[in-house]
């Protein structure tokens, strides 16, 4: 069953920083926020994060409700990275017409789920998150998503800034990160060699 709600994109009021290098810097400072947040979210929507692997039938997610309370098991889980600069340049070179304002990506996480049910309910629990500000919603689990132009491939993606005082302190307040919402089906074909096929598949539509 295809997720099928009403997003609607959320217009952007921030004076755009055009240095990639100062993009970066508020990445990095924003990583440990953002990662506070997508736990929160996840303890109470049923979300799992990846781990790495230990043994040949080890899960490839567990929810954060168990992760939260296992000290081994939750240093096995695998946050994401910044995005790499090589190809945060690359995007603002090919869709952004060098505008880097526009790479909204470089701080990102996942939060993975077993059912398209989790998945809504985590959408309502971040909307409503008071120190969040939602400034775009990609849908491509609704079912008029043309699914071709991601390979097959469908998740749920948002752009948002956490505002709350420390990161108003730190005037971090207006940086925008990536959530990505994803169903378990989708998240254990991401292979790495999968990806390797997905970025020629990007590529090749200069993406």
């Amino acid at each position: 069953r295809m997720l099928s709600v009403s997003l609607t994109a959320f217009p952007v009021t921030s004076v755009c920083v055009r240095s990639l290098d100062l993009l970066y810097n508020q990445a990095i400072v924003l990583s440990s926020y953002i990662r506070d947040k997508v736990q929160e979210w996840a303890e109470v929507s049923q979300g799992h994060f990846p781990v790495a692997a230990c043994g040949e039938e080890s899960p490839m997610v567990v929810p954060w409700s168990e992760a939260k309370e296992d000290d081994a098991l939750r240093s096995r889980i695998k946050w994401p990275k910044l995005k790499s600069p090589a190809r945060s340049i690359e995007k603002a070179l090919r869709c952004y017409k060098n505008d880097v304002s526009r790479v909204v990506d470089i701080c990102r996480q996942t939060i993975v789920y077993s059912s398209v049910t989790d998945l809504t309910e985590s959408l309502t629990i971040i909307a409503s998150d008071s120190e969040v500000k939602i400034r775009r919603i990609v849908n491509r689990m609704d079912e008029n998503y043309d699914s071709s132009r991601t390979s097959g491939y469908r998740d749920v993606k948002l752009n948002v800034s956490i505002c709350n005082e420390a990161t108003e302190m730190l005037g971090l307040e207006q940086h925008v990160c990536e959530v990505q919402l994803i169903l378990k089906e989708f998240f254990e074909i991401k292979t790495a060699e999968a990806h390797v096929r997905y970025v020629y598949f990007r590529n090749m539509r200069s993406e």
